[in-house]
């Protein structure tokens, strides 16, 4: 078996026969995605009635996974040994990301500033009581997520001077499909 390049997306190959392509990002492995997640700018109402904007903030090169529970319940039938499950719905996406604030520099083999514009801007985005807009192609085709809400963020800050590193916990808002998809 032989795999394709991930920046090429995968190919499955089971001796010469390709057994399936895989989309750029999507691994047969688990459902782990490379992409990239822009939150887009956007305002709010603060408590006391202000309204405030934020701006928006691009993430290049995150991993991530997605999940989904099912709500079941489960009913015992006098006489009768196990149980009936009825599917009653299922749970919002839990988005896991694994992301990095980058601090570039124009000068080549030179690190790059902190990131500091970058860094209050996620503060702020954390901050924000609704849900936010966002554009990641593996999120808004495959999954339908354009609103996410921020559940935490864990910042890891290791002194690598130019790179912050945090982990994200999103949940997804607004499931937006098309039921002719289905109908295909």
């Amino acid at each position: 078996m032989s795999f394709g390049s991930i920046l090429k997306g995968i190919s499955v190959y089971i001796g010469d026969k390709l057994d399936m392509d895989i989309p750029i990002g999507i691994t047969a492995f688990g459902g782990i995605y490379t992409d990239s997640l822009e939150f887009l700018a956007g305002e709010f109402k603060s408590p006391t009635g202000q309204i405030l904007k934020y701006k928006g903030l691009e993430l290049p090169y995150i991993t991530f996974s997605v999940s989904s529970d099912k709500n079941i319940v489960a009913k015992n039938i006098q006489g009768k040994i196990g149980t009936i499950k009825q599917y009653i719905s299922s749970s919002d996406y839990t988005i896991n990301a694994n992301c990095n604030l980058v601090g570039y520099s124009p000068a080549p083999l030179r690190l790059g500033d902190f990131p500091t514009a970058d860094l209050i801007n996620l503060n702020i985005l954390e901050q924000v009581p609704n849900k936010l807009k966002i554009k990641c192609k593996i999120l808004n085709d495959y999954y339908r997520i354009n609103y996410v809400v921020i559940n935490r963020i864990n910042k890891n800050h290791d002194n690598k001077g130019n790179v912050i590193s945090f982990d994200m916990e999103l949940t997804s808002d607004s499931l937006e499909y098309n039921f002719k998809d289905f109908l295909k």
